[in-house]
């Protein structure tokens, strides 16, 4: 193929349709059920924290006014991007097909960007901080005088799931009024489907009785949605009440990597130099747990 600006648009035409069309493929958009997406036309985003998130109250006396917080989750997003380089002589050669599974790839990835960076976050949830400098995840953070213990180390069974949900109900916020958490997630990862079958999934369960064993209902049958994720490592998992307007975990997506750019005139360097057409993508992205009260870690050893 001759190298003139009408061939290289036709290229870049055929490009950019197996990317935007590979693109729209693979997005996936599983995070959405857990994550709050906040988009902004800044360079960063100020969370404001609920001081008081109790509810409503019988009226007697003036109002009690649910004050922000002054500590504000600031999320900063990151910069990614990808890029991939086609040879100039197999442009000329009449060998650029051999690129499109590239471009479907660069495509996958990019569509993946909030997926891996949420996926990234759980995975580093055991040395997670929050906007007050303590551990994220803990047994000892106050709300007003009670306690929100979120984080645990035993393997998930009957026994411990039921011990984390009883205890997310039991959450109660700086005014001593139930904050109404009620987990409707449970998170894990690809080495937890079969126990997560037993666990929540399974209508029935052997209970042992004296010396034999009965099979009852289960109390948790599907009491709760659950999500494989990639990023949750080893027998670790999650439970998460992800109903309320505030999401246990917050992304800034302040540009979503869905536009193929390029550089394939004579006169760019690259082309010049190394004879490559050069292609790519780029995001900003971040992603940060938002509310202790709203997501319970189990940190398996």
């Amino acid at each position: 193929m001759d190298i003139n600006r009408a061939n290289m648009q036709a290229l870049f035409t055929g490009y950019n349709l197996l990317f935007r069309d590979a693109f729209a493929s693979y997005l996936d958009t599983t995070y959405t059920k857990f994550v709050g997406v906040v988009n902004a036309g800044t360079s960063q985003i100020d969370m404001p924290m609920l001081e008081q998130l109790s509810g409503m109250r019988e009226w007697i006396g003036p109002r009690e006014i649910k004050n922000l917080a002054t500590n504000k989750l600031t999320i900063k997003p990151r910069d990614f991007e990808e890029t991939v380089a086609v040879k100039r002589n197999d442009v000329e050669d009449d060998q650029f097909g051999l690129y499109n599974s590239l471009f479907q790839t660069l495509a996958m990835n990019a569509a993946k960007m909030p997926n891996d960076i949420t996926n990234d976050l759980l995975a580093g949830a055991a040395s997670a901080t929050w906007l007050d400098g303590a551990a994220f995840f803990g047994t000892a953070r106050k709300y007003g005088k009670n306690t929100i213990a979120n984080k645990g180390t035993a393997a998930l069974s009957h026994d411990s799931f039921n011990a984390a949900y009883d205890a997310m109900r039991a959450y109660k916020g700086h005014g001593g009024q139930s904050l109404g958490v009620k987990p409707n997630l449970l998170l894990h990862g690809p080495s937890l489907r079969t126990t997560v079958a037993d666990v929540i999934k399974a209508p029935f369960r052997a209970v042992t009785q004296g010396d034999g064993a009965v099979t009852l209902p289960n109390p948790n049958h599907n009491l709760v949605e659950t999500v494989e994720v990639d990023g949750i490592t080893n027998s670790d998992w999650f439970l998460l009440d992800a109903r309320k307007p505030f999401k246990p975990i917050i992304m800034f997506l302040r540009k979503r990597p869905d536009k193929l750019v390029r550089l394939d005139r004579d006169e760019d360097e690259t082309v010049f130099l190394n004879k490559q057409f050069i292609y790519g993508t780029d995001g900003r992205a971040e992603v940060a747990f938002a509310m202790p009260h709203l997501i319970y870690f189990a940190d398996v050893a």
